[in-house]
């Protein structure tokens, strides 16, 4: 691999592994449900103003979809690290890449 392709993957690691520690050091100073709604309203708020709504999609729907597949798993991420579960215990898989993740939604959303 070349030397910027390695440099770029051990920077992933990096800016990664610093997030856990700035998670922890803010949960000192707010509780886990603020600081999920704060994460999500300063990345969320400012996209709505450069990204239109999907076509064929409810407003309720895009807040369903977002709360259950991102809001939801980090409040629950923050919480454990809140109480002392270790981070890499807490530390949530990608939603999307899980087998059994499409299926719960298909059965949330269509039953």
């Amino acid at each position: 691999m070349p030397i910027k392709e390695s440099l770029l993957a051990l920077s992933v690691v990096v800016i990664w592994g610093v997030n856990f520690v700035v998670i922890q050091v803010a949960l000192h100073e707010i509780p886990p449900l603020l600081l999920t709604f704060l994460r999500f309203f300063c990345v969320a708020f400012p996209w709505v103003f450069f990204f239109k709504k999907p076509k064929n999609t409810s407003w309720k729907l895009l807040l369903a979809y977002a709360l259950s597949m991102f809001v939801l798993d980090f409040a629950f991420l923050f919480s454990g690290m809140y109480v002392g579960v270790r981070p890499w215990v807490a530390s949530p898989p990608p939603p999307p890449s899980t087998s059994s993740s499409p299926a719960l939604l298909g059965w949330v959303f269509c039953c």
